[in-house]
């Protein structure tokens, strides 16, 4: 290696020769049974939260297409979106009602906000490992329902009422996400 001199400019700047880790936000700490447990913990069969699917009439090239995006192995996210009250919490709730038996779990979550999207995963933790996510921190909680999403495949995410697209920055890279 060479005696090179680096010099960091401005607020939260880094300057060095090799970094090994480099943490640039809040950290969640979660002890190694619990990241273990992430892994080992399955979901029961048809876990879901879903709301009750109202009536729904009309839709079936939507649904179709919603389908054939994210009914394939390698799907990702796809994205409902329009004017308010046309109808797109009702076409993702029909999908999600009609493809459940596609999903390990299939978890709507109110996301107006951050503070809503984190309530709804930290629900998921409560529901995949109660005795612990009973007395933990909704941060702690959010941390393992990520690391359990990660670990996991076959779920499906319904992010609903997404006020701005930066909040699902954290969330949308791992698996299938609908969202409005």
């Amino acid at each position: 290696m060479t005696d090179s001199t680096f010099e960091a400019i401005g607020a939260g700047s880094i300057a060095a020769h090799s970094i090994g880790t480099a943490i640039t936000g809040p950290v969640t700490v979660l002890p190694a049974e619990l990241l273990n447990s992430a892994r080992d913990v399955q979901a029961p069969a048809g876990l879901t939260n879903l709301p009750p699917l109202p009536l729904c009439f009309g839709r079936t090239s939507e649904l179709g297409s919603l389908h054939g995006t994210l009914g394939q192995s390698t799907a990702g996210t796809a994205v409902v979106q329009g004017l308010g009250g046309v109808g797109k919490s009702t076409l993702a709730l029909a999908y999600a009602h009609g493809h459940r038996s596609d999903y390990n779990v299939t978890w709507w979550i109110a996301a107006a906000s951050p503070v809503h999207i984190e309530q709804s995963l930290a629900d998921l933790a409560l529901r995949l490992i109660p005795v612990w996510a009973g007395s933990a921190s909704t941060e702690e909680r959010v941390a393992w329902a990520m690391l359990w999403l990660q670990w996991h495949p076959g779920w499906l995410l319904i992010f609903d009422n997404v006020e701005d697209s930066a909040d699902l920055q954290p969330y949308v890279s791992t698996s299938s996400v609908l969202s409005r």
